[in-house]
């Protein structure tokens, strides 16, 4: 039970990194999303997650652009084009509460 809290708190600040980076390369650039990318690429890696209700005012704008550039063949962290041997990654998201998420 431990080990699995504690692969959950780490998989939780690996997505606190990514969007962070989302976050500050798009402030960086000045830039928006490109639009809305509602399904996984083919061969993309795709991670799902449950977001605090209150993240709900910018995490799934942060998403979109996450996903966006991941379409759009750069990455959202660096900004950098993608090569063929990097891995597109897409996220979906949605709010819950503690009390009402069941695995």
């Amino acid at each position: 039970m431990k080990q699995k809290g504690l692969i959950v708190i780490g998989v939780f600040i690996f997505i606190i990194v990514i969007v962070g980076g989302v976050i500050f390369n798009e402030v960086r650039k000045g830039g928006s999303g490109t639009g809305v990318v509602k399904t996984a690429p083919r061969g993309s890696v795709e991670i799902s997650i449950v977001y605090a209700p209150e993240s709900d005012l910018y995490l799934p704008q942060v998403i979109e652009e996450f996903n966006s550039a991941y379409e759009n063949g750069t990455d959202p962290v660096t900004g950098k084009r993608l090569t063929s041997s990097d891995k597109k990654i897409f996220v979906k998201g949605e709010p819950g509460s503690s009390g009402t998420i069941h695995s």
